[in-house]
């Protein structure tokens, strides 16, 4: 029988990570598939009355073995991001030790249940990832979150709904308050139009200054100095 996921995330049996940030539904997926549990298909559904929640159910081809999700707000303002997750119909210990696999790779705090004050085990620091809302691109738009990291952080554009990456950029810190990307992708699909340009402009809105990388290739500098035209004043 297929699991119905809304009954099945709300009786909550079983342990549960909680991950901060909103990792894309694609992604775990993906790790799902790594273990061995391809996803053979997803729903997704919000609470009545909580219309800061997303469910989604991630089904395997096995019956009645989902990942159960959910992308919330954890507070604010700034609003802190945060993705629960949770397996059904996996026997024994299987479901904690999926789960502390993706807790490896996502990082996260380990409970026995919902609502259960104990944590069981934290599998990363806390890394707190802060919503900077959704921005206009020139194919639609784009939610735009950024991770502090120990000399810099990490810009990631997701797709309003959570389900697919469209780009995102690490940012080092090479002076006070003076950051240059060390790492920066747009998925092919979503290049020139305008993801890039969305990161790095809310870098600068939340008081960074930006400054192009030491290695640019052509793209790269040809995108500065696309940005250093509109920054121009007018003649």
């Amino acid at each position: 029988m297929p699991v119905e996921p809304k009954a099945a995330f709300v009786v909550g049996n079983g342990p549960v990570l909680e991950t901060d940030g909103h990792v894309p539904f694609a992604w775990l997926a993906g790790a799902m598939a790594d273990q061995g549990l391809a996803v053979a298909a997803h729903r997704r559904w919000s609470e009545p009355g909580k219309p800061d929640e997303e469910h989604v159910s991630l089904e395997t081809a096995v019956p009645g073995v989902a990942l159960l999700a959910c992308h919330h707000a954890v507070s604010g303002p700034p609003v802190r991001l945060a993705t629960r997750i949770a397996v059904a119909g996996l026997a024994g210990g299987a479901g904690a030790v999926l789960l502390e696999r993706l807790g490896r790779e996502f990082g996260g705090r380990l409970r026995e249940a919902p609502g259960d004050d104990d944590v069981v085990r934290d599998l990363s620091p806390a890394m707190p990832v802060l919503d900077l809302g959704v921005v206009p691109v020139k194919d639609g738009c784009v939610r735009l979150t950024w991770r502090p990291l120990a000399s810099g952080g990490e810009l990631t554009a997701l797709d309003p709904d959570g389900w697919r990456l469209a780009g995102s950029v690490i940012f080092s810190e090479v002076h006070a308050g003076v950051l240059s990307a060390a790492d920066l992708y747009v998925q092919p699909g979503r290049r020139r139009k305008g993801v890039a340009t969305a990161m790095y402009d809310a870098a600068e809105a939340m008081g960074w200054q930006v400054v192009p990388s030491d290695a640019l290739d052509e793209d790269g500098a040809l995108f500065w100095e696309a940005r250093a035209a509109r920054s121009a004043p007018a003649p």
